[in-house]
């Protein structure tokens, strides 16, 4: 009986509740803020608007890249790497820097392989 009369009690605390609602606050704005800035569906869009291309099929043919490929973008099931990048830079003309831009990668370094490379903004 004690032992549940102590976590009651901690459970109840003024510390403990705005403790936990720090927490909460917290997890909400990472997740908002994640959703907001990382969007590769943007730079799918982005791209099919500037290429003049019908739709997402269009787009893979262009890239020469399966069209799951492109419906995974889209939907955050695959990340988007250096071969299907520097495909989009060919295809669009866009700097690389101007395509993570629109898509908001924000990371100033990728790793290729064992090393990890600077990326330089324009």
């Amino acid at each position: 009986m004690p032992q549940a009369a102590l976590v009651s009690d901690a459970s109840t605390s003024p510390i403990f509740d705005s403790n936990r609602k720090l927490q909460m606050m917290m997890s909400e704005h990472n997740t908002v803020s994640k959703q907001v800035e990382y969007d590769p569906a943007r730079l799918v869009d982005g791209l099919i608007e500037r290429m003049q291309l019908k739709n997402d099929a269009a787009l893979a043919k262009r890239l020469d890249v399966q069209p799951p490929v492109i419906s995974k973008v889209r939907n955050r099931r695959l990340a988007i790497g250096a071969t299907l990048l520097l495909r989009m830079h060919d295809a669009s003309n866009l700097s690389i820097a101007e395509l993570r831009d629109m898509y908001g990668e924000r990371r100033t370094s990728m790793r290729f392989g064992p090393t990890k490379v600077p990326l330089d903004r324009e």
